[in-house]
């Protein structure tokens, strides 16, 4: 068997509604402690509190990277692939 999530504090990024709660049931399912959130923009408040985020990088607005970048508490420097990039 792998780690337990029991207790683990997990902050899910995910813009579709489905593939949130979807993703949500599962964890839970395995003892975490979830809380998800829709943006980028909702998760930056929320971060620090957490053990794991689980983001998705393909977001409209803020993207992942934008959200993990800051977490860290910087800019994010490297693309990620399949990022879509600005002109």
């Amino acid at each position: 068997m792998g780690e337990s999530l029991i207790s683990t504090r997990i902050i899910l990024v995910e813009d579709p509604d489905d593939s949130r709660e979807i993703f949500a049931t599962m964890l839970r399912f395995h003892g975490a402690v979830v809380t998800a959130v829709p943006n980028a923009r909702e998760a930056i408040g929320i971060v620090a509190h957490a053990d794991i985020v689980i983001t998705d990088f393909a977001m409209p607005g803020e993207d992942g990277a934008w959200l993990l970048a800051r977490a860290a508490g910087g800019e994010a420097a490297v693309p990620f692939p399949g990022t879509p990039q600005p002109r």
